[in-house]
Parts: structure tokens; C-alpha cells; sequence
């Protein structure tokens, strides 16, 4: 065998080889490969595993070259890395969205079991948990974007979800330019402030549960006041909030120890004490 050339394509390789018996020239491939697109090359399986790999892992593509090139690997190439985050992401975002239904309809149906009715509308009520994280967050809550998810407290399995995008790079791009923006995937979603995402997108998930006959009636969340007023307004149902035990705990753990620094009645041993009555009694 001879070896003619290589073409390198991601973590693949591409290699022609000349059979040094018959002189035929073969072209052997280190990677299976699938359509990604209705036209155009076929895609690599390796690089998109590589790059399904860094979303499970929570890495970006200098993360993966970083590691490959400390392995002694070539390295991908950036274009290639987000053409392949495009189409995972794509298959991803799909996927999760059907296993949010299934979670519902599990829920939905565990209430019916315990005896819970449907109301007019044919809306089951259902308890669940409320939860808002940011990308980024520190006291001016400046992060970019934010994320939202209702988990059902029967299975603990995420029933819904929402993002929350204040910028998009083609569209400030486009912007500063003075050009339109290219077609693209555009996120951008938010206006307001980033702790102004934990509000909004808990109106946009208790809302949108009605299209699964579903009203999330009772949630569990922290001691947000803004959050349960925005939801009393803006929900077409009632909605009733609980506090869940960790944040209660936190609460009045804080309580305790700013009493007893005003005075000398009010000691640690005593804090100790109150602080687990009131444990025992959540």
C-alpha cells in the first residue's frame, strides 16, 4: 500500500491509498458519516459526537482543542465546531422538549390517580417546583441570559422550560454596521433587566401549561415577592405559593441571628434551640 494524501476534516481524516499490487487508488475513511443538510458534503459522526460531548459536559470548542492538543490530536476547526453545535443543538433542543410533554402527561396523570378533578376547562391542578438560573450572576444580576424550568414534585422530572436572551451577536453585529442582519436563529427574547427574567418567565411557563391541560396551581419557591406578584397578575389563575424548607431555614436562620445581637437575653445555645423546634415543626 502507498499512502497518496490526506484530507483532514475535523477529528477525521480522509486518506487515498494506492494498492501497490493492482495500482487501484482506494479511499479510506476514519469516520462514518450522515446527511446533516438537504445538500453539500456529508458530515462527519466523530466531530458530531465530539461537540454533543462538550454540550453534555458544559465545554465550548477551545475547551475541546485545549484537550486535544494536550493529547497530541489535531484540533477542530471552529467553523466546523458550530455548524456541528447547529445541528445537535437543533436535535437536542427537539428531544427535550418531547420528554417536557411526556413529564406532564405523568404528572398530570398521577393527580387524576390520586383524586384530583378536572375543573371546566378540563385542567388538572397540579403542584411543582419553580426554579431560575443565570449564565452568570452577581449583585447588578448583569448576566445575559437566564434559564427557567417547572419540575413536578410527584416525579421530580422537568415538565417545562424557558431561556432568556437580552443580546444576539448577528443582530448587534448587523447594528453597528448599519446593514440587516442575516437570516439566522435569533434568541434574543428579553428587554428588561436579568432579574427581571425570573418574573417574566415564570408567567410565560404557567401559562403555557394550559395548552397541556394542565394549571400549575401550587409552586415551591423562595421567599420572591416580586415573582408571586407579577405571576397574581399576569396568570389567568390563581396560583398559590409555598416555601420550600431550605430557603425557610436560611430565612430564619438569618432572623435568629440578628435578634440575638440585639441583646443579651437572646444567646447562640437559645438560636440553636428555636432554630430546630422550628425544623421539627416544617
Amino acid at each position: 500500500m502507498e499512502h497518496n494524501s490526506r484530507k483532514k476534516c475535523g477529528l477525521a481524516s480522509v486518506f487515498s491509498v494506492t494498492c501497490a499490487v493492482c495500482g487501484t487508488e482506494n479511499v479510506v475513511k476514519t469516520s462514518s458519516e450522515h446527511r446533516s443538510g438537504q445538500r453539500g458534503p456529508l458530515s462527519q459522526d466523530v466531530n458530531s459526537r465530539a461537540v454533543l460531548g462538550c454540550l453534555h459536559t458544559g465545554i465550548g470548542e477551545t475547551h475541546l482543542n485545549n484537550l486535544l492538543c494536550t493529547l497530541n490530536i489535531p484540533s477542530m476547526n471552529p467553523v466546523i465546531f458550530k455548524s456541528r453545535e447547529n445541528e445537535i443543538g437543533h436535535a437536542v433542543e427537539q428531544l427535550t422538549k418531547k420528554s417536557c410533554k411526556t413529564a406532564m402527561s405523568e404528572e398530570r396523570s398521577a393527580a387524576i390517580k390520586k383524586g384530583v378533578k378536572a375543573d371546566d376547562q378540563g385542567c388538572i391542578n397540579i403542584p411543582y417546583s419553580y426554579y431560575m438560573g443565570w449564565q452568570k450572576r452577581g449583585k447588578g444580576h448583569n448576566s445575559s441570559t437566564g434559564h427557567a424550568a417547572v419540575m413536578g414534585l410527584t416525579y421530580g422530572k422537568v415538565m417545562d422550560y424557558t431561556t432568556r436572551t437580552k443580546s444576539c451577536r448577528v443582530c448587534t453585529n448587523a447594528k453597528k454596521t448599519g446593514k440587516q442582519a442575516k437570516q439566522h436563529n435569533c434568541r434574543l427574547n428579553h428587554t428588561a433587566s436579568s432579574k427581571a427574567m425570573e418574573p417574566m418567565a415564570a408567567v410565560h411557563l404557567f401559562t403555557e401549561s394550559l395548552n397541556s391541560n394542565v394549571k400549575l396551581s401550587v409552586y415551591v419557591r423562595d421567599e420572591d415577592s416580586t415573582t408571586a406578584t407579577l405571576i397574581k397578575e399576569k396568570v389567568p389563575y390563581p396560583v398559590e405559593k409555598w416555601t420550600d424548607i431550605v430557603h425557610a431555614k436560611r430565612s430564619l436562620t438569618t432572623r435568629l441571628y440578628n435578634l440575638s445581637q440585639r441583646g443579651k437575653f437572646f444567646n447562640s445555645l437559645t438560636e440553636s434551640y428555636q432554630l430546630l423546634c422550628q425544623m421539627f415543626y416544617l
